[in-house]
């Protein structure tokens, strides 16, 4: 016995002459024995690489008779055979055995030592060696979707001119081989061959979530087309001519609840029809919630939206996009489309299903229904279509549609929940928000405001206002549509006032019609209340003065302040000198009585007396 596993036989002593022959079959053999490593290739299917003792044996089995396949060439069978039982790898006892197993090896080469089956787990899988493990796997991870057949023709040519070029022995794969590895393998495959984004529905891992406890915590919003046609606006007939559509679905959801709080419909998803959306959500319910999630939409990227996100970031609340690649960041709103499609919008003549990529039952209509669906005569028109959608929206949010809460619709749920995190929005704060804006100068206490070339007057009726706003600049809101009052803000956002449209009043009296002439008169009496407003307060300043002295306020003239400088010493000698020069006798000229402004003579003041005074010591 020696360590390759091989025992000299005992009919070599018996036969001198055959001794010689014999020596020289074992001697390759026993080598072929000894170097079994260089066939493990030939042995890494699983079941091997987890026995490394039987891919061991397996591998020396295999070289044994590879080296008695060569052999025979120069030596016969028998003499072969001889040599081979007496190796303790050797498989065969039996002579017959032995032709048949050379003869099998001849054919099928490797595959002669490998079991048909092991544990019915590993068919086939000998052919799958490194080489051929690469040539399968890169066809199977092409995106272009190759099919086995193809796939296991080009791996066999790649097999054969392998052979030809490095003298292997590789066996060729069958389509079933190909089918197997991609059952085996299909989830590293996919990565490759579906994308990431497939990967990540299918394979990838996800941190399960609670829904939000309260109403008003997280709104989620996105679009959707609507899966039944209708026309295209009629406006755009006599342009583009008629044609089918499907409109696109904005919705916004609240989390905890499902309600629908805002949505809007139009053929292609813009800024509009976002604004429109988040309008109605503020409308209907008087506040925001303190986070909001929606896809990375284009209209993210207008100025409209950007200004809208920062005034309700500025209001505290969190506006993101969801994560890329995370379906489950706003999984909500997603699933809602697939209810609101599957069970609402089904019930319209016309329903398409969900589409091409549904995996659910019943998703996915024929397409000769869709056809009968897309011809005119039965297609609805566009406020048909609208009007269709916002009933269903409306029977949703009406219907029970969460088991986990019983008996309860979304309206009701919303409704009743505790609303910690809402962000409460006024008047004022939804026309900061949705009103269009721009930077006017007030004149003539009046503000214009020209939209489409039309002009808007506003007057600011507080005569405290007038005065202090009269010539400045300042920020207004309006809207487009609706001329009757702006909102009037500081440059640095601060509210000032409202302001309602000021009528326009007809130049012809013949033009005037009923109640022009009761304006009239009532804008002049107003206008003329600011001379009062002006009065009163200059009369409150000199009572608080009064009131600080504590005594009647006197204030000389100028004329009066300048004289005394006369007094100074060398201005009193230019005087004399004068005087002197001129006869002129100053203590004969009459002193004028010191005055000052008093409360009533600054009365008379402001109605247009003037009272000069001045006094001054005379030389």
């Amino acid at each position: 016995m020696n360590q390759s596993g091989a025992k000299i036989p005992k009919d070599v002593a018996k036969f001198p002459m055959a001794n010689i022959a014999m020596t020289a079959i074992y001697n390759p053999l026993f080598a072929a024995v000894g170097n079994f490593k260089r066939h493990f290739d030939s042995f890494s299917n699983p079941y091997y690489l987890k026995n490394p003792e039987k891919r061991e044996l397996a591998a020396k089995r295999y070289a044994l008779l590879k080296a008695c396949n060569e052999l025979t060439k120069n030596y016969t069978i028998k003499e072969i055979f001889e040599v081979y039982k007496g190796f303790d790898v050797a498989s065969i006892t039996n002579y017959k055995s032995f032709l048949r197993k050379l003869s099998e090896f001849h054919q099928n080469g490797v595959k002669t030592c490998i079991h048909k089956r092991i544990d019915g787990q590993y068919k086939d899988k000998y052919k799958l060696n490194s080489y051929v493990d690469y040539l399968i796997y890169t066809y199977l991870c092409d995106p272009a979707y190759y099919s086995y057949n193809s796939i296991k023709g080009w791996v066999n040519n790649s097999i054969k001119d392998f052979n030809d070029k490095h003298g292997t022995f590789f066996n060729t794969i069958s389509k079933s081989t190909v089918s197997q590895y991609y059952s085996d393998n299909r989830n590293e495959i996919n990565y490759f061959r579906k994308g990431k984004q497939r990967f990540d529905t299918d394979t990838r891992s996800y941190l399960p979530r609670i829904t939000a406890r309260n109403a008003g915590s997280l709104y989620q919003m996105d679009g959707t087309p609507v899966q039944i046609f209708c026309l295209n606006h009629p406006s755009k007939w006599n342009e583009d001519g008629k044609k089918i559509i499907r409109l696109n679905l904005f919705v916004i959801r609240d989390a905890y609840s499902g309600k629908i709080t805002g949505f809007d419909m139009s053929e292609h998803e813009d800024r509009y029809n976002i604004i429109e959306a988040l309008k109605m959500a503020v409308n209907t319910n008087g506040h925001l919630p303190a986070e909001i999630v929606s896809d990375n939409f284009s209209a993210s990227k207008t100025d409209e939206y950007k200004a809208i996100k920062k005034f309700m970031e500025d209001k505290g609340v969190v506006v993101r996009a969801a994560k890329v690649g995370n379906a489950q960041d706003k999984g909500e709103v997603e699933r809602f489309f697939g209810t609101f499609q599957s069970r609402f919008q089904r019930l319209i003549d016309g329903y398409i299903g969900e589409g091409i990529r549904s995996k659910r039952d019943n998703g996915r209509i024929s397409e000769e229904f869709i056809t009968k669906c897309r011809k005119e005569n039965g297609v609805y028109g566009y406020d048909e279509m609208m009007k269709i959608i916002a009933e269903l929206i409306v029977i949703y949010n009406s219907s029970e549609i969460n088991e986990k809460y019983g008996t309860k619709t979304p309206n009701q749920l919303y409704a009743e929940s505790e609303k910690p995190y809402i962000k409460t929005i006024d008047d004022l704060d939804y026309a900061q928000m949705f009103w269009l804006n721009k930077e006017v100068q007030v004149k003539k206490s009046m503000i214009i405001n020209e939209v489409r070339k039309s002009k808007r007057f506003y007057e600011i009726w507080d005569n405290e206002l007038k005065l202090q706003l009269n010539g400045e600049k300042v920020r207004i809101y309006y809207e487009e549509n609706d001329a009757s009052d702006i909102h009037v803000f500081t440059l640095d956002e601060k509210f000032v006032c409202t302001c309602s449209q000021h009528a326009q009043i007809h130049e012809a009296y013949v033009d005037q019609v009923e109640g022009e002439k009761e304006r009239m008169m009532r804008h002049v009496s107003h206008r003329d209340s600011v001379y009062t407003c002006i009065e009163n307060k200059a009369d409150r300043r000199l009572k608080k003065v009064e009131e600080f002295t504590g005594q009647s306020f006197e204030l000389l003239t100028p004329i009066a302040m300048e004289k005394r400088k006369l007094n100074d010493a060398e201005n009193q000698t230019l005087l004399k000198l004068f005087y002197d020069n001129k006869e002129i006798d100053p203590k004969e000229i009459k002193d004028r009585e010191k005055v000052g402004y008093t409360t009533e003579k600054s009365n008379k003041l402001r109605k247009g007396i003037h009272t000069v005074a001045a006094t001054y010591k005379p030389i």
